[in-house]
């Protein structure tokens, strides 16, 4: 397999998806309810904002041309929300430069992960770096609002609810949720096109308005 597809697989939401639950969970037990709302609403914010800026190209071609910018990356986002936040919570009880060091390393990974999607030509930076952006900000906000003690019960329990999370991800490594075609399908559905706007139309020097349909395949990056 192509490394960098290896990698950018570590941000697909199919994934992620255990991850992100028992994050849920980990923040339901160890919090007030402020903390579980705290955080699916910072996420699920920013998984709207993503879906919004990629109907809005999809449906109506509305973008940043110069930047090349067509949608936020929705694998950098969910990256740079689940990496730092999980890494900080698996070191929940551990020392500060230690927690430091965790988070640093997930935010290193959700930014290779960012990395890949260049590479592999499905977004651009500016996509990317958006995405990041927003992810980061979800896990900083939730980060933020999290005491820094541990009951000695739930050091006992993180190992395990880690362990849970890490099973259900490996399961699913590899899949693909396939979100794009959804996405696809409520764009032309909302905007009443027949087919979604892609970059190759957009930076194409031909016309599109006389007679034929935008094409729909991009012989270029594919929004994902």
């Amino acid at each position: 397999m192509n490394p960098w597809q290896a990698l950018t697989d570590l941000g697909d939401a199919a994934f992620l998806a255990s991850f992100a639950l028992g994050i849920t969970l980990w923040i339901g037990l160890r919090t007030a309810r402020s903390g579980v709302v705290l955080w699916l609403g910072a996420f699920g914010t920013a998984v709207i904002l993503v879906a919004l800026s990629k109907l809005a190209f999809l449906g109506w071609g509305i973008g940043i041309q110069a930047l090349d910018f067509t949608g936020i990356s929705g694998h950098a986002m969910l990256a740079g929300a689940v990496f730092p936040t999980l890494a900080f919570l698996g070191t929940y009880s551990a020392t500060r430069w230690v927690r430091l060091g965790a988070v640093a390393a997930g935010c290193l990974l959700a930014a290779a992960i960012g990395v890949s999607r260049i590479i592999l030509n499905a977004h651009s930076p500016a996509e990317v770096v958006l995405g990041l952006a927003l992810g980061f900000g979800v896990a900083a906000c939730v980060m933020r609002s999290i005491s820094a003690r541990a009951s000695p019960t739930w050091r006992q329990v993180t190992p395990l609810l880690l362990a849970a999370m890490l099973v259900g991800s490996l399961a699913c490594y590899g899949q693909r949720l396939h979100a794009q075609r959804w996405l696809v399908a409520i764009a032309l559905e909302v905007s009443g096109r027949e087919r979604p706007y892609t970059r190759w139309e957009w930076h194409s020097s031909r016309p599109t308005r006389q007679g034929g349909s935008p094409r729909a395949s991009d012989s270029s990056r594919q929004i994902d």
